[in-house]
């Protein structure tokens, strides 16, 4: 039995050896001059909506809608940040773990952005159930956006109220309509990606007939992507998934690209988990309004290396992390790349 653990261990070790290896060379890869810059910016830390795959059901902190005069200050942060790089190219997500459509007047922090960032491209991933006619036209007829997701999720009202709480199965879906419509009114080549979930007992059919429903009714105006993440205090449902220990071997992924999630506050951190609390300064990379781009990527390379050295003593958070995603599924690249 001693043996076999001895073996398990060594196993172990030098798959993480490996794994460290391997990020380490992501990282290398993310400061290669030519590689964007990815901003996501809570602009609302307010949601509708209640889904149980969400950390906005554990959120404990303020809830508000950033003004766009501070959203301005922001924006201006990000220029600095940008410039200092020498970076040509820029994301920009106006997403958080709120909706950002709850915004009246988005488009125009979406015409802001456009101005004070002309190369950069825009997105925002949404819920789908409150985006006003009006407000889909504006941002087809100036070309606001250049990425669009849309969290369908289930292929069913009852699987939908279930998961997300509410009635609004059926309003995503004419949304959906609206987007389809004004697509094909402005001659835009903007493609909405549907994000779908896996439920229990779902079929390869059952995927296929609902990719061909989609086809079927918005044509090549949408694509469909899926994913098996279906619970925040469950974490991943996945065969073969590491147990929750796991997270204390191996370092986390997506520390290994230099994506800047900034809050309704302004402060940055690497990775929108950390937007559950209302400061995790452990995990805190500076403010976008008076961090420099080298302090920044500094910090940005010590949380690192406290990852693949496993000192969790220095980041308590990141030990306790429900959201680990190992080598096998690696859920904020996987459904993180629909925007970023």
């Amino acid at each position: 039995m001693n043996d076999n653990r001895n073996i398990h261990t060594l196993k172990t070790r030098l798959k993480r050896i490996g794994t460290v290896r391997k990020l380490r060379a992501r990282a290398d890869l993310g400061s290669v001059a030519g590689k964007p810059l990815m901003f996501a910016v809570e602009v609302s830390s307010v949601c509708n909506l209640k889904c149980g795959f969400c950390s906005y059901t554990a959120v404990d902190r303020k809830r508000r809608i950033v003004p766009l005069d501070e959203y301005s200050d922001i924006l201006s942060g990000m220029k600095s940040i940008v410039a200092d790089s020498g970076k040509k190219d820029s994301f920009v997500a106006l997403t958080g773990l709120g909706e950002t459509f709850l915004i009246s007047n988005i488009t125009d922090y979406l015409a802001a952005t456009r101005k004070a960032l002309p190369g950069a491209t825009i997105g925002i991933a949404s819920n789908f159930t409150c985006i006003k006619k009006e407000t889909m036209e504006r941002i087809f007829r100036e070309k606001l956006l250049d990425v669009l997701t849309c969290s369908l999720n289930y292929t069913d009202e009852a699987a939908y109220r279930d998961a997300c709480g509410g009635d609004h199965f059926s309003k995503v879906i004419e949304t959906i309509d609206d987007f389809a419509e004004c697509r094909k009114k402005f001659g835009s080549g903007l493609k909405l990606m549907i994000g779908m979930k896996k439920k229990h007992g779902m079929s390869d059919r059952d995927v296929e007939d609902f990719e061909a429903y989609a086809a079927g009714r918005w044509k090549d105006a949408v694509s469909v992507t899926w994913s098996n993440v279906f619970s925040w205090s469950k974490g991943l449902e996945l065969p073969g998934v590491d147990e929750p220990a796991a997270r204390r071997t191996f370092p986390c992924y997506c520390l290994f690209e230099m994506k800047m999630l900034i809050d309704h506050k302004g402060d940055i951190y690497p990775c929108c988990t950390c937007f559950t609390r209302e400061t995790t300064p452990e995990l805190m990379l500076g403010n976008v309004t008076r961090t420099s781009y080298a302090d920044l990527r500094a910090r940005f390379s010590e949380i690192r290396r406290a990852h693949c050295r496993g000192e969790w003593s220095r980041l308590p958070f990141c030990s306790e992390c429900n959201v680990y995603a190992n080598e096998r599924y690696d859920v904020f690249f996987k459904i993180g790349n629909r925007y970023f």
